[in-house]
């Protein structure tokens, strides 16, 4: 059982830590000659593990984009991208920008998992690159919320654990906000652990029919060489 549980508890813990990031940390671009893109939604927009400079040069438009720092094995350094490149193209299209605002911009309109195909000087050669977007990485914040989501959860698989030896039943109720609690012993439990003990249809559908103020009693026995829980609806007293 303590395996199973262990199992478990690793699985939910890749699924968290693997959560959507929402933002990035280093500046990245957009756009040439052509019209403006509108930039891809901060949710949506891909990450190039990249840093670049410009050099303005009053009444000319800026022409390329000066790397200047690179993620360790992000996607451009992947890629093959090096500090010292000069990109001048994207797909193509030659780089003219009206200002170093644009410039900045130039990779807004990147979306995750999409292809960036860029031309670079590198000294006197003239190198083809092409960059897939990979999501952004997560904030320290992102990082310490996911720790402590798998630090609740592991928490209450331990109590599950320790009910499901000692033949203590779990407990759904429903609050008089309509938040569902779960609870083992009067110990309360992250939901997402029960989530990981497989209900099955029938009980999920009675969670989720648990009318406000009401008590669910689930009992929880090993299942077959103890490689599973079994679930069961504690009908209540007539």
């Amino acid at each position: 059982m303590k395996h199973l549980l262990s199992l478990a508890v690793t699985t939910l813990a890749a699924t968290l830590l693997f959560a959507s990031a929402t933002s990035a940390q280093t500046t990245e671009a957009s756009a040439a000659e052509a019209a403006p893109t509108a930039a891809a939604p901060a949710e949506e927009r891909g990450f190039l593990g990249l840093r670049f400079d410009v050099k303005v040069v009053a009444g000319e438009p800026i022409r390329a984009l000066d790397v200047t720092a690179l993620m360790p094995q992000g996607p451009a350094a992947t890629a093959g991208l090096e500090v010292g490149d000069r990109i001048v193209q994207r797909g193509g299209v030659d780089f003219a920008f009206e200002d170093e605002q644009a410039a900045h911009g130039a990779f807004d309109d990147t979306r995750i998992g999409e292809e960036i195909a860029l031309t670079v000087v590198r000294g006197d050669e003239t190198v083809a690159l092409t960059i897939r977007a990979g999501a952004p990485p997560q904030t320290t914040a992102q990082q310490g919320q996911a720790a402590s989501q798998q630090a609740a959860v592991q928490a209450s698989m331990r109590r599950l654990a320790t009910a499901i030896q000692g033949g203590t039943p779990l407990e759904l109720r429903r609050t008089d906000a309509g938040v569902l609690e779960a609870s083992v012993g009067g110990n309360m439990l992250d939901l997402r652990a029960i989530d990981l003990l497989r209900p099955s249809e029938e009980i999920r559908q009675a969670m989720d029919q648990l009318p406000a103020g009401e008590v669910l009693t689930i009992a929880m026995r090993p299942g077959p060489e103890n490689r599973s829980v079994d679930l069961e609806i504690v009908e209540p007293p007539e």
